[in-house]
């Protein structure tokens, strides 16, 4: 069975797509409108005592990293234009990133 007081910190960590659509904040994504998304989340709470962080995973702009005790964050993209086409599937990496 899950206890969660083992747990010492909870992460919300949707996509860009996928945290707007939550919100109901229409697309297309922006850097705006993602770290909106982040604070809405915040709000409502990522984990009952409201001490967890968000992790909205953006593709090309990057992944941008926000709790209720640190200021927004956003850390660049894997890749760049030079290296772009070697890359084969981003999708592991991003959850990767949260674990």
């Amino acid at each position: 069975m899950f206890d969660q007081r083992n747990i010492t910190h909870f992460y919300a960590s949707p996509n860009a797509e996928e945290a707007l659509n939550l919100l109901s904040i229409p697309l297309p994504t922006s850097k705006d409108k993602i770290e909106k998304a982040a604070e809405e989340f915040l709000s409502i709470g990522v984990s009952g005592g409201g001490e967890g962080t968000v992790i909205i995973r953006s593709g090309a702009l990057g992944a941008y990293l926000k709790s209720r005790e640190t200021q927004g964050k956003w850390i660049d993209a894997f890749w760049t234009a030079s290296n772009f086409d070697k890359v084969v599937d981003v999708t592991g990496r991003s959850r990767a990133a949260a674990h």
